[in-house]
């Protein structure tokens, strides 16, 4: 029995594909985290370099927190701007893919005349206007695959420091030694005329006959210089020492010890 059959393509999938603005915005939210953490961690430092023991301590800490509070403002800065940027992007429309069109077959009224073929786009609903016939063949149809999201990979990867050269560990700095080679009293502050300054430290795994050196600086500038040969086995613990002619002047004092060529610690203590 002659009649109308009516035929559709399966309903497409959406594929959603956030705008330049939202990206942008998420971007900038995200990146509020590692601001967070280092205004978090400078504040920490900040308190270390007030109640840490030693001198070095406490001026290392002070920089750290320096470091901490430069990262989280460049940060903080490249967030806002892109907050701002999201805000003021001109808006866009995701594109959709076309709707697909229905195609309507009619089959002749006679089976030796060939049915007629419309195509109606779903879009216009309109009644189908008269084409001309065409003979029975499938209409051919690619359909649009559906637009892929890009994926945005960052690849991170861990540095850890070098320490493969490091065999002298700083301990402490006092102006006198027990009779056991311990520090008695240890600091980082002294009164001008002090005899003699000790810096103690740990050696581990030292190689036999390897040149170490230690420069005495007051303010920067060097006031004494020795330098020895290793000799010392396995790991323990000793020190090292200046004692000036008329005792220690005022100011601040680093001692820099190397080993080979790889600096090892730097003690830094002020006589007033």
């Amino acid at each position: 029995m002659p009649g109308w059959v009516q035929t559709t393509y399966p309903e497409r999938i959406i594929v959603a594909v956030i705008t330049t603005a939202e990206f942008l915005r998420i971007v900038a939210i995200l990146l509020t985290l590692p601001a967070a953490f280092f205004f978090l961690r400078a504040l920490a430092r900040a308190r270390l370099s007030r109640t840490a023991t030693y001198y070095a301590s406490r001026r290392e800490a002070a920089h750290a927190s320096n470091r901490d509070l430069g990262h989280f403002a460049a940060i903080a800065v490249i967030a806002t701007v892109l907050g701002v940027l999201s805000f003021i992007w001109p808006s866009e429309v995701p594109v959709r893919p076309s709707e697909q069109p229905v195609i309507i077959i009619q089959p002749a009224s006679t089976p030796s005349a060939m049915p007629k073929v419309y195509i109606v786009p779903t879009s216009t609903p309109v009644k189908p206007a008269v084409q001309p016939t065409v003979p029975h063949t499938s209409v051919p149809h690619t359909p649009t695959p559906p637009t892929t999201p890009i994926r945005l990979i960052t690849a991170t990867q861990r540095v850890a420091a070098d320490t493969s050269g490091r065999h002298l560990t700083l301990t402490a700095i006092s102006s006198a030694v027990s009779p056991t080679g311990q520090p008695i009293n240890p600091t980082t502050e002294f009164s001008k005329g002090v005899p003699t300054v000790y810096v103690f430290y740990k050696y581990r795994d030292v190689a036999q006959g390897t040149l170490v050196r230690e420069t005495w600086l007051r303010d920067g500038s060097s006031v004494y210089f020795d330098s020895s040969t290793w000799s010392r086995p396995g790991m323990g613990d000793t020190y090292l020492s200046w004692a000036p002619k008329n005792g220690f002047d005022a100011g601040l004092y680093e001692v820099r010890v190397v080993l080979g060529d790889i600096k090892q610690f730097s003690a830094n203590f002020v006589v007033r």
